[in-house]
Parts: C-alpha cells; structure tokens; sequence
C-alpha cells in the first residue's frame, strides 16, 4: 500500500506481507517432491557415467589438449 505520492512515495509492505497465505495445492505438492528428486538424481546419474567411463572403458579423469 502506498501512502504518501511523488517524492515522498512510503510502502507500508508489512500491511501486505501479513495477509498473504501460503497456497498448497496437490499439484504443487507434487512438483516440489519432484524437484527434489531431480536435485538428487541428476548428480547421482552423472557420477555414476563418470565413474563407468573412468573404471570400466579406460578413460582419464583429466582432459589434455
């Protein structure tokens, strides 16, 4: 809410912040168990490649040109 105008502009965000709920939906539910599975899987799935190329196909763990 605004309560003063042109240069003397106040916000009062505390009157805004207060009456706000938070929304949770099934589907919201969902999607965040999701993105925690992806914040573990992905990494998971990537040192799991790496460690197959490295252990079982000879690759090195460096590059060099």
């Amino acid at each position: 809410m605004v309560l003063r105008g042109g240069k003397q502009i106040s916000i009062n965000a505390e009157k805004l912040v207060v009456g706000v709920e938070q929304l949770t939906t099934p589907l919201l539910r969902q999607m965040a168990q999701f993105g925690r599975w992806l914040t573990v899987g992905i990494p998971v799935i990537a040192l799991i490649t790496f460690f197959y190329g490295v252990a079982l196909q000879d690759y090195r763990m460096t590059y060099t040109w």
